[in-house]
């Protein structure tokens, strides 16, 4: 129910990380972010990808791939510098709203973003991907293996 959407939930926190992943896969390949928004059902990305590379991958292994990317780039931000906690939505974003049926209302960001981070496998207070995190993914593997990225083994 539209009532619950904007209540942090391990629910609304997995839609997030989904919609994340897909869209990190969608970037990646080129794709058209509006015609990823048509539906999976309708725009095949995962068996195109497949198609071209002569890969035999899931649904699920693209998004584990999502996962890596999005998670790669979180770690390179941290590693530059930003702090993802102090990285804070226009104060309009978090008001309560003023008229409309959820009048009075306004969504808890900050509990929606640390279930989010929980479920990404990134520390919930700081937002730096955990090394159990990066570990789970291969990404040491990636940062450590200098410019021969082609002795990077592909899922």
């Amino acid at each position: 129910p539209k009532s619950t959407e904007y209540l942090p939930s391990d629910v609304e926190a997995l839609k997030g990380v989904a919609n994340a992943c897909y869209k990190q896969i969608v970037d990646g390949a080129g794709g058209c972010l509006f015609a990823a928004i048509s539906g999976v059902q309708h725009w095949r990305l995962f068996d195109w990808l497949n198609a071209a590379t002569g890969w035999e991958l899931s649904g699920d292994e693209y998004m584990e791939i999502g996962r890596r990317i999005q998670t790669l780039r979180q770690h390179f931000s941290v590693r530059h510098g930003v702090q993802p906690a102090a990285v804070a939505l226009h104060h309009r974003m978090a008001a309560p709203l003023e008229s409309g049926p959820t009048r009075g209302r306004a969504a808890p960001i900050p509990e929606m973003v640390r279930l989010h981070w929980r479920h990404f496998g990134w520390d919930e207070e700081t937002g730096a991907p955990t090394d159990e995190t990066l570990e789970q993914l291969g990404i040491p593997a990636l940062l450590d293996s200098g410019p021969e990225m082609s002795t990077v083994p592909l899922p």
